[in-house]
């Protein structure tokens, strides 16, 4: 599934992040971390309405072998992966260890031109039957939208 929308743009969020969570509960095993994977899809949002401005890309993949991965690029400077908490007198800084905790294999990549792409692996499984993950392990294109 691809999202593209402005990062000011709430409604488009919301939209991206209800139709998220919905391609998760219908694709993925029931044992999956559904709250945990909407918590990452927040927070890397979040990320960019507060850092980056501009336009926002989005793009969940579930792999054949079950894993379900989430790529969101931006316009904004990379940055580092919090693996600790910061001091509790920072303003900000648990956003990205909140993601840090809740996925795995976070990676952060300059993409060419402006911007960045942050890739994290979800805490859940996608449903080995399911007939929307194909081989190559892309959700089939007809399923990639726009929200609402």
């Amino acid at each position: 599934m691809e999202w593209y929308f402005q990062a000011v743009d709430a409604r488009q969020a919301l939209s991206a992040r209800r139709a998220f969570v919905a391609f998760l509960r219908e694709s993925c095993t029931p044992e999956s971390d559904y709250y945990g994977a909407e918590a990452v899809f927040g927070e890397l949002v979040a990320n960019v309405v507060l850092h980056a401005r501009g336009p926002i890309e989005i793009v969940v993949k579930a792999r054949s072998e079950g894993t379900v991965t989430l790529d969101v690029c931006d316009t904004g400077p990379a940055f580092a992966i919090a693996p600790s908490l910061p001091p509790i007198s920072k303003q900000g800084g648990r956003g990205l260890y909140i993601i840090s905790r809740l996925s795995a294999n976070p990676t952060i990549e300059r993409i060419e031109g402006d911007g960045k792409r942050v890739s994290v692996v979800l805490p859940v499984t996608a449903h080995p039957r399911n007939p929307r993950v194909h081989r190559n392990g892309l959700v089939s294109s007809r399923d990639a939208r726009q929200p609402d």
